[in-house]
């Protein structure tokens, strides 16, 4: 641990003493108890061990008295837990009206990370589980992944959620940070809203309730469109850069200025934002001195006559997965993105060039009747419905009340099969359906008992 008067400056920080020696394990999260005025972390990295509690001297900054067990993995009762890895890690200590909490991470490299969370009335325990575990998840959207993360609030007092998602295509530890709205409710229930938050978002102006849609409005336009290129190499074929996922990208035959990536979003649409999210191929040693990306995005309605929508040509920044909102929306049919200089020298390769806005038409139908069976394996439930008229894709919600469906799926088909919950708790149950031209909330919520 390293301590300074001056922060900014690179060379006015100094070791702490004995931390070389005596460090705070892996995963540490510090927590200042101001009504005691003492420090506690939490910690644990390990398939064996459990997550652990103790207080931190705060004169030497050392780890001092009893280690207390707060928790073991638990993958035979909590679905969520069981993702093809036995390690538990990435916890956070914090004291909220009274009450403790402990987060932790259910993980494996080949999945992602999910958050649970385990409460009591001390710092020293004993803690128990909170059957409304995850209080962070994503399995599904562009990048997948809400775990192994910190709890903070904004100026205005908002919850706001920074994780990690797994992304494995170019290194077995390649992650990404994502930063979901989050809160704990009055009754000191914690959650995270993960439900398209990978589409734009607002910036709060004040205090508001996350559970509460955040979405500016804006829906995805590009998904499965058909796509074009200046050139491509095998396997890395330009629908890549429009299939949603983040695994796959597409790239240019070439590091030259002027290769381009092309979308036809099939009838003229009010765009308002783009995100660019560039893939690192062929690129050498990071160096952040060669991380500057340099493009610009032109906009069309006949393919010929182009127009400038975002100018990126002088950019001097890392920008790898750069979102812009336009001052003023444009209507476009085709988008263009053209390259001026990849980051590392690279190629010139994109993850999903991703088109925000409307398309012009009618939000789709909520869903108004669906079926649900809790499985032999009480972890799992199954659920099908009918297409809703005019609908893209769903949202299947989900939580332990009625008025806390914090948890989600999100999905292209009218079936699915929840994987993610806890033995001996009922849960309640909403499908909302979404389009490029809007979002319609499901007609009813439907319940499973405690099985």
């Amino acid at each position: 641990m390293y301590v300074t008067t001056d922060p900014k400056n690179p060379d006015a920080w100094s070791l702490v003493p004995g931390t070389d020696k005596d460090h705070l394990n892996h995963d540490a999260s510090l927590f200042y108890d101001s009504e005691e005025d003492k420090i506690w972390h939490s910690f644990g990295c390990s398939p064996k061990e459990p997550i652990y509690v103790q207080q931190v001297d705060a004169a030497t900054m050392l780890k001092t008295g009893p280690v207390y067990e707060v928790c073991y993995k638990n993958s035979r009762d909590h679905g969520w837990e069981d993702r093809g890895g036995d390690w538990l890690e990435g916890s956070q200590i914090l004291k909220r009206k009274g009450v403790w909490y402990v987060i932790f991470a259910g993980y494996s490299l080949e999945s992602s990370y999910a958050d649970g969370v385990y409460t009591a009335a001390a710092p020293t325990g004993p803690y128990a589980y909170a059957e409304y575990s995850p209080v962070s998840n994503k399995e599904t959207g562009y990048a997948t992944g809400a775990g192994h993360g910190h709890l903070f609030q904004d100026l205005y007092g908002n919850w706001w959620k920074v994780t990690c998602s797994s992304v494995l295509a170019l290194d077995y530890f390649e992650r990404r940070i994502n930063l979901f709205p989050a809160g704990i409710d009055s009754e000191g229930q914690m959650y995270a809203n993960t439900a398209l938050t990978d589409y734009p978002v607002t910036i709060p102006t004040g205090p508001r309730d996350h559970r509460k849609s955040c979405l500016k409005g804006w829906m995805l336009l590009s998904r499965k469109a058909k796509a074009g290129a200046s050139s491509s190499e095998p396997d890395h074929a330009p629908e890549n850069a429009f299939d949603e996922n983040i695994k796959t990208w597409w790239n240019a035959a070439s590091r030259n200025e002027g290769e381009w990536l092309k979308v036809d979003l099939g009838t003229t649409c009010t765009v308002h934002s783009i995100q660019a999210n560039f893939a690192e191929d062929d690129t050498g040693e990071y160096d952040p001195s060669r991380a500057i990306i340099q493009y610009k995005v032109e906009y069309s309605n006949d393919d010929a006559h182009w127009k400038m929508m975002v100018d990126k040509w002088e950019n001097r920044d890392d920008r790898s997965h750069d979102y812009t909102e336009l001052p003023q929306a444009v209507k476009a049919r085709y988008i263009r993105l053209v390259n001026r200089a990849a980051a590392f020298g690279g190629k010139f390769a994109v993850r999903d060039l991703r088109v925000f806005g409307n398309a012009g038409g009618d939000a789709p139908s909520p869903v108004d009747e669906f079926s649900i069976e809790r499985l032999d394996d009480t972890r799992k439930a199954s659920l099908r419905w009918n297409a809703a008229a005019g609908a893209e894709g769903y949202v299947v919600r989900y939580g332990i009340a009625a008025n806390k469906l914090d948890l989600n799926y999100q999905l292209y088909d009218t079936a699915v099969q929840i994987v993610t919950l806890n033995k001996g708790v009922p849960y309640y149950f909403r499908i909302d359906s979404f389009n490029r031209n809007g979002y319609a909330e499901g007609a009813l919520v439907k319940s499973v008992p405690a099985q």
